[in-house]
Formats: structure tokens, sequence, C-alpha cells
């Protein structure tokens, strides 16, 4: 199996939706990722939203006592990552401020992933909450959504679920600045500190539409009016007659041809495809024609064809299409359970996950035993007091 990061050591502090998924995407890599629980007087204290911990292994540490955090320390020292989901300043007012860190381990990589960005004078945003849709509409992509082919800068823009900023902008864009300083370092020596704002990297995906509307190419200032925000009948969401969707999206002409001819529509008859005072009629004709078959039944018009549609998928539908299972996109693992697979396998079906953490907190013990060499005594003394969790012990407090 394709695991380039094998024999990285990555120490994910627990948290939401964004480290998560930084550290599932080095796992399924090939990183040994240890996420690090929070104990709450005697109890784990982890996060029920936590659906991406496949092949991590969980320990859990009172980080507020001295004991907990020398025992993290004793982590630091073998790691060759540590994902911090905090706010900024929270790793500081620990004792764990990254100049601690690195001046344990100068070859550490700190990986700080925040809406905001971390700690500045000229940043009035980094000491406040925030989430994805926050995130997003900072950096300007959310203001391109929406609008329906009818929109104006009045309308508001509609938002996809929670990808764009904590999944795209924030875990991926945060694994790749992690691959990045994994490359440096091997050439320095020298690990780096990751100031990854989810803000900033949402901005950088935009970096396309936003050099078109400087250039004021394809784009005017009218939400869902443009070629690729729902203005233009060839790129577009149509209903089917079963209540489903197709997209549509042949920007080409060869490819609209095709579309058209699926359609039974005579090009000869309709306005040229890029005017785009006609598109609105256009969207319309074609919302009725789509209308009289069902989803499958356009799917199978145009299947084999270059004409850009294909079926809007519902995600229970991945487990059964047949072009998802060709590609095993829906993986299980020995425990049966069901999944995404990971991208760049060397074959479709070469990735079988690793099964989720069974409890949170139950590899504490074996961990601190081979990173910091504790005995039973030290492991019974440091259970007893609550820095760790007791053996065995199954009172967890899950928050979201």
């Amino acid at each position: 199996m394709y695991t380039p990061l094998k024999g990285v050591v990555v120490i994910e502090m627990g948290g939401l939706a964004p480290v998560p998924f930084c550290g599932m995407v080095l796992r399924d890599f090939g990183a040994r990722v240890i996420r690090v629980d929070r104990m709450v007087e005697g109890v784990v204290s982890y996060s029920v939203t936590d659906q991406l911990d496949r092949g991590k292994e969980s320990i859990a540490l009172d980080l507020k006592r001295q004991q907990g955090k020398e025992l993290l320390l004793g982590l630091v020292d073998k790691a060759d990552v540590l994902l911090d989901p905090f706010r900024p300043g929270v790793l500081e007012k620990l004792g764990l401020a990254p100049s601690v860190l690195q001046q344990r381990n100068p070859r550490l990589i700190i990986a700080r992933l925040t809406g905001y960005g971390q700690l500045d004078s000229k940043n009035p945003y980094a000491k406040m909450a925030g989430h994805d849709i926050n995130y997003i509409s900072l950096s300007g992509s959310l203001g391109l959504f929406g609008g329906g082919g009818n929109g104006t800068l009045s309308s508001p823009p509609s938002f996809p679920v929670n990808l764009l900023g904590d999944f795209a902008g924030g875990g991926q864009a945060c694994a790749m600045g992690i691959l990045l300083a994994l490359l440096e370092r091997s050439s320095t020596g020298k690990g780096r500190v990751i100031d990854c704002a989810m803000v900033d990297n949402a901005a950088y995906l935009t970096s396309f539409v936003y050099n078109l509307k400087k250039r004021n190419m394809f784009w005017t200032s009218s939400r869902g009016s443009n070629m690729l925000d729902g203005g233009a009948h060839f790129y577009q969401v149509y209903q089917t007659k079963d209540d489903k969707f197709v997209s549509v999206g042949c920007l080409e002409p060869q490819f609209y041809k095709q579309l058209l001819e699926g359609l039974k529509l005579d090009a000869g008859s309709l306005p040229d495809q890029n005017d785009a005072s006609e598109w609105p009629a256009m969207i319309k004709l074609f919302q009725g024609i789509f209308k009289t078959k069902t989803r499958d039944e356009w799917e199978s018009v145009f299947i084999n064809t270059d004409a850009c549609v294909t079926p809007v998928l519902e995600l229970e539908e991945l487990s059964t299409h047949p072009y998802c299972k060709s590609r095993n996109l829906i993986v299980t693992d020995s425990l049966g359970n069901q999944s995404i697979t990971r991208p760049f396998s060397s074959a479709p079906n070469s990735f079988t996950p690793p099964p989720p953490i069974s409890t949170p907190g139950s590899d504490t013990i074996p961990v601190l035993q081979e990173f910091c060499c504790l005995s039973s005594t030290q492991i019974s003394d440091l259970a007893s007091h609550h820095i760790i969790p007791l053996e065995n012990n199954t009172r967890l407090h899950a928050k979201l």
C-alpha cells in the first residue's frame, strides 16, 4: 500500500473538524497520528463530532497540570509534527508555546490551524471565535455563491456545507503546509511554525475568479448571472421528472452541440450559446425539457458522450453508483465501518482503511510507556492523581 509518510509521527491535539481532517489525511498516507484528548477531573473529554479518527491512537492528559505537560513534552521529543487546533494564545497559556516545544525538539513542525490566524496587533479578528461560514465570508468566497440565474448583489449568497473553509481551506491546506515543511526540513534539518488561517486559504482558492473579475472577464457584479455561478443555461443544475437533479457543464461549443443533440434541439433555431441576454430564456427552456425524464433516464441519454451531463448524487448513493463502485470510493474497514477512500491510490482498490479509535484515551498507557519510558509504578501514580485515565476507565465526557 502507498504509504509515503511512514515513519512520520504526528501529535494531534484534540479539536474540531479541520485539524482532525488534517490528521486523517496524514494518517491515510502512512503517518502515525496520536490524538491527545483532555482529562477533566479524572474523566476523558473528547469531541463527539470527531468522525475523522480512522487509524489514529488516542491518549488523554491533564495539560493544566505540570505532570501532564511533561508527558506531552516527552512525546514532542520524538515527534515530527504537532497539530494545534486551539485559538491563538492557548498553547502559550499552557506553557507550551512553539518556542518551548522547538527548544525541546528543533526539528518539530508546529501547524497552527485557526480561522483568522495568530495574534497580531494589526489583525482585529485573531481573538474572535468563528466557524466556516464566517471564514468564507471574510475570504470573499461566500459572496460568489447564489443568485440562481437572476441574482443581484442585494440577493443573499447561498453557501456550501462546511467544505470550503473547514476542509479545503483548513485541513487540506494545513496538510499541504506540513508536507512542504517536511520537505524543507529534509535539507535544513529545522522545523517550522505554520500559521494556517482558513480565511487566507479560502481566499487563495478564489485566485482564478479574483483575476477574472479584476480583468472584467466573464464576470459581472451581479451574483448568479455569470457563466460559472448559475447564470448560464449550459452551466447549470436542472430538476428532473423524479424531483432529482442533473448537472450540465458544457462550456465548450463542441460539447454544447452534443448537449443539444441529446435534448433533441436544433442548434440553428436557437440563440448563440454565449449570448448572455438569452440565458434566462434558455434556462426556462431547458428546465421544461429536463422535467420530462428521470435523472437516471437522462444519465442513460448522455453516458459515453461529451455533453458534460452528470447526475447529482446524494452521499448515500456513492456505494451503489457504477462510477463510484469502479473507483472504490466507499471502503470498509475490518470492523465493517464504511467511509470515503483516500485519493491518489496506485490502484482504485488498494486502500483498506484502519478502524477508528475504539475508546478515547485507550492508548494512553502503551504510548506513554513507549515515548516516556514510564514504569508500571509511575503509570499507577499518574492515574491515581487523574493526570491520565485509569486503565479500562470507560468514563467519558462527550462534547461538541
